[in-house]
């Protein structure tokens, strides 16, 4: 796993292998959240519970301005799984976490059973309606 900050002020987080684990998440987030500009390219998951996971359950603040990219999985039992309403979390106080400027892009491969979790959840928080997400060349 590589961590830089690269030309863009992203921090790069690249060349990832996930096997028989719980992938990659981000949270469990709750009170005074501030993630921004992070990218996250090159990620490559196989049996594992999801390829990527975004996850709070209330709380408050931002995560914004960040790139999920390159993503390539096998047998997962999710792909991407933003869910705002996390319920292995504990509600946090706070009116949810806002979710802007997302972008998911160039993710290839198989879930285990996309009838009964579908490649793609988002689930944002009822009163902070995620804004900007972009979802391309998705192929799952």
């Amino acid at each position: 796993m590589t961590i830089l900050q690269n030309p863009s002020n992203h921090f790069l987080i690249e060349n990832i292998h996930c096997n028989w684990s719980g992938g990659s998440c981000i949270g469990s987030l709750g009170l005074n959240t501030d993630i921004s500009k992070i990218t996250y390219s090159n990620i490559y998951t196989w049996q594992s519970n999801n390829m990527m996971m975004l996850k709070s359950n209330g709380g408050n603040g931002t995560v914004s301005e960040c790139v999920f990219q390159n993503f390539i999985g096998h047998s997962n039992a999710y792909s991407l799984d933003l869910n705002a309403y996390w319920t292995d979390e504990t509600l946090a106080a706070g009116d949810g976490v806002l979710y802007t400027d997302l972008t998911f892009n160039n993710w290839k491969g198989t879930c285990v059973d996309g009838a009964v979790r579908a490649p793609i959840n988002v689930i944002c928080p009822h009163t902070q309606p995620c804004d900007g997400l972009t979802i391309e060349n998705f192929a799952m």
